[in-house]
């Protein structure tokens, strides 16, 4: 597991960093409104991200409640992925993969 900190966004411009995806990874989310992940997939096949939703509950009287966010990422793409609202995601969103093979990742806040 690797802790993904996001790279500020400034007026002057930001070079961001992909790093390789290592999963479960987990993105640091003080900021959970202004938080976003890009994620790069230079594999032949798509990979898919699922987000763990930490922080809902379950509905009255349900026995069980799963609101993950699943977001497939064809191969040869990238997806800005986002925001990550804390009242959902809680300050640490989790990110599995389906494969994690030449996949990059940047957190990156506004």
């Amino acid at each position: 597991m690797a802790n993904i900190s996001p790279q500020q966004i400034a007026i002057t411009g930001l070079a961001y960093t992909l790093a390789a995806a290592v999963g479960p990874d987990t993105i640091i989310n003080n900021d959970g409104a202004n938080v976003f992940l890009h994620v790069k997939n230079t594999d032949a096949a798509s990979r898919t991200l699922t987000f763990d939703d930490t922080g809902s509950a379950a509905p009255a009287g349900a026995s069980a409640f799963n609101a993950d966010v699943a977001v497939v990422v064809p191969n040869g793409t990238e997806r800005m992925i986002g925001p990550f609202p804390i009242s959902r995601f809680t300050e640490s969103v989790v990110i599995t993969y389906s494969a994690v093979t030449n996949v990059t990742v940047a957190a990156i806040r506004l």
